[in-house]
């Protein structure tokens, strides 16, 4: 007989993917969080039952993670904020029961291979209807066409996502090709959803996948050869970013104003706000603290002010402060670096892409990506933990050569 474990979370993440709650002001957003509270529920009740297994890890590596834990849910409890600590609480409960499963063998991660697979199916599939329903380029406007997620950018991050680890788990003939054809839909899909920070953390992401594929093949000349190309690349897209922008605003379909402009403005009003507020604001503070600080911006104004900076990197110094937001930096490569050496080049696209969105968007922000990316860690934790008992067991085995 199975364990229920092998289906608890490819479940939950296909179901995080389909749910929305019609009457709730977003319903998209909003049910799904809801779903990702009540499966961490789940999932802390199974914990529970196996023993509440903990990672063991180096005493440093202990002192980081755990501090990680602990200001991330004070910040939340000091800040008042009940939903905030809800979904951190939700991602460390998440997080320890997939490590506990992954540990044990309960789960693998083929396990998680039609869960994605059924979720990219639904998504395009529904989005690419609503586009026939679409009857102008002028109606073409993010809530027409975000599918199961509701919102573009939710929609384009997920997708992206979810096609990175179908390339990492289809390794046989059937599976590459059911990933060639959802691959096709999906970039037809891609192209009317708008999203100009989903290109260029696409490319991003396919140079990692390069930059894995050369390395692997121990190529050192084409390696750091690809790096100068790369360099030279971004610093060609930085001095002509504008007029990329505009061009792409002239090419596609986009109902949007300049990518460049509106964040240049939005992202140099934010910064004198970790100077205001060195210790950080609290979760999900950033949306009223901004308000005295878009007088006199271009781009942005009272009717259109955003609650969040469009950067991950400034939200959580803004957010969390100058002190414990590096941590939770330090924190994360450390983990990534823990398993990095058996990453597959698809992994490594999902990392660049990760990071890039992280630069351009909100990806922590969007419930599907959030749950993904605790599971992801989880994995790290697991393969680092298989490393250290590893090298535990090669030291003993040396000790009773020597005796």
């Amino acid at each position: 007989m199975k364990s229920i474990d092998k289906f608890i979370l490819p479940l939950g993440l296909f179901l995080v993917s389909i749910f929305y709650v019609p009457w709730l002001w977003y319903p998209f957003n909003w049910g799904k969080w809801s779903l990702i509270h009540l499966l961490a529920t789940v999932c802390f009740v199974r914990w529970t039952a196996m023993g509440m297994p903990f990672p063991k890890c180096k005493k440093w590596e202990s002192a980081l993670f755990g501090l990680v834990a602990l200001f991330a849910m004070g910040q939340a409890v000091l800040k008042s904020n009940l939903f905030v600590f809800c979904d951190r609480l939700s991602f460390f409960i998440i997080l320890l029961y997939a490590f506990a499963c992954l540990k044990e063998k309960k789960l693998q991660l083929k396990d998680f291979y039609w869960s994605i697979a059924l979720s990219i199916f639904c998504l395009v599939t529904i989005g690419l209807y609503q586009v026939t329903q679409v009857f102008s380029y002028q109606e073409l406007q993010q809530k027409n066409i975000g599918s199961i997620f509701g919102f573009s950018n939710n929609a384009a991050q997920s997708l992206v996502a979810m096609l990175g680890v179908l390339a990492w788990l289809s390794n046989t003939g059937k599976r590459k090709i059911y990933l060639i054809i959802i691959l096709v839909a999906s970039i037809v899909y891609l192209y009317f959803l708008q999203s100009r920070s989903i290109y260029i953390s696409i490319s991003i992401g396919v140079f990692a996948y390069a930059l894995g594929y050369l390395y692997r093949l121990k190529k050192k000349e084409f390696f750091f050869g690809f790096i100068g190309l790369g360099l030279l690349v971004a610093g060609l897209g930085v001095f002509y970013q504008k007029k990329i922008d505009s061009v792409l605003l002239e090419k596609l379909p986009f109902s949007k104003g300049s990518m460049i402009d509106w964040r240049e403005d939005l992202w140099s009003r934010s910064l004198p706000m970790i100077r205001d507020f060195p210790m950080g604001l609290g979760p999900f503070r950033y949306e009223f603290a901004y308000v005295p600080y878009l007088r006199g911006g271009i781009a942005i104004s009272e009717q259109n002010s955003p609650d969040n900076p469009h950067n991950e990197f400034l939200r959580f110094l803004i957010e969390d402060g100058v002190l414990f937001a590096p941590i939770y930096l330090v924190a994360v490569v450390v983990l990534i670096a823990s398993a990095f050496s058996i990453f597959s080049s698809s992994i490594l696209f999902l990392i660049g892409f990760y990071f890039s969105e992280m630069f351009f968007q909100f990806i922590w922000m969007n419930p599907y990506t959030f749950f993904l990316g605790s599971i992801f860690f989880a994995f790290c934790l697991s393969v680092r933990q298989q490393r250290t008992f590893q090298i535990l067991k090669n030291e003993i085995v040396k000790k009773i050569v020597i005796i």
